[in-house]
């Protein structure tokens, strides 16, 4: 540290000789050296950066899932509940929270699960709770990924029946709900 506050102090009285004699040359040249440089660098990163950009896109464009999100989402079953104007409270499955909560669908569960508490994951997570929670939080219908448990349950539980499924997720209406 003592080096690096002494060395300049060191070297300061021979620059001072040489600023001296024709300071406004030397910060000419110093700084047109540092906007040549910067442009010419600059230019070729745009270059290379938009070349890469570029390629990203066709490779994207190429390999890219029709379905986009949907794939994953369950996009499709919450326009048909949408378009058929079901409502009431839902029953979904845990992954499906976050994109419930983004589409203005109030959920049963998300991946906030500290807020829920341990209890409350409990039974959501035991299967024979299931109809004990649909009765409990008066559940119109219930969204579900095509591997969640309750899905065979509620495929046999009366005045639920099912009605649609593809190969994200399946919805169950309450018998009494709107229907098509």
């Amino acid at each position: 540290m003592l080096l690096g506050v002494v060395t300049p102090l060191l070297f300061a009285p021979s620059l001072g000789r040489q600023l001296a004699h024709q300071p406004e040359k030397l910060v000419e040249c110093y700084f047109k050296g540092v906007f040549t440089a910067v442009s010419s660098v600059g230019a070729r990163l745009s270059g290379v950066a938009a070349a890469l950009i570029l390629a990203c896109a066709v490779t994207l464009a190429q390999r890219g899932n029709p379905r986009g999100a949907a794939r994953f989402t369950p996009a499709a079953a919450l326009a048909a509940v949408r378009l058929h104007q079901i409502t009431g409270p839902v029953f979904n499955d845990f992954n499906f929270g976050g994109f419930l909560i983004f589409s203005a669908v109030p959920v049963f569960i998300d991946g906030r699960v500290d807020v829920y508490g341990d209890d409350f994951l409990r039974r959501y997570l035991r299967p024979e709770e299931l109809p004990g929670l649909l009765s409990q939080y008066h559940i119109s219908w219930t969204i579900l990924g095509t591997a969640h448990p309750d899905v065979a349950l509620l495929d046999h539980l009366p005045g639920w029946r099912r009605f649609y499924a593809d190969s994200t997720a399946i919805v169950h209406i309450r018998e009494t709900t709107t229907s098509p």
